[in-house]
């Protein structure tokens, strides 16, 4: 945008997520870290894609600096302003 300002997506910062979580646990696995260690990240990356999917399910959805929760895909699909409904 105009000023150096930028807009940003819901959906762009839950993908950002996913992709520091995955490529986080690609270089736990590379070095060799402790199972431990790899089953920890292994379940922050399925949080992660859970939340990329349906973010309002989880008691601890992941919010925004202003504690907002983010929308999902899912949120993105349904209701009257939903992707299907609002192109009918």
């Amino acid at each position: 945008l105009d000023g150096g300002r930028f807009a940003t997506s819901d959906l762009n910062d839950l993908y950002r997520r996913v992709i520091i979580r995955n490529n986080r646990l690609k270089r736990l696995i590379e070095i060799k870290a402790p199972e431990v260690i790899l089953r920890n990240e292994k379940r922050m990356l399925q949080e992660a894609v859970d939340s990329l999917f349906d973010n309002s399910r989880k008691s601890s959805a992941v919010k925004t600096d202003a504690n907002r929760p983010l929308k999902s895909l899912s949120d993105s699909l349904k209701g009257k302003q939903g992707r299907f409904r609002q192109n009918l």
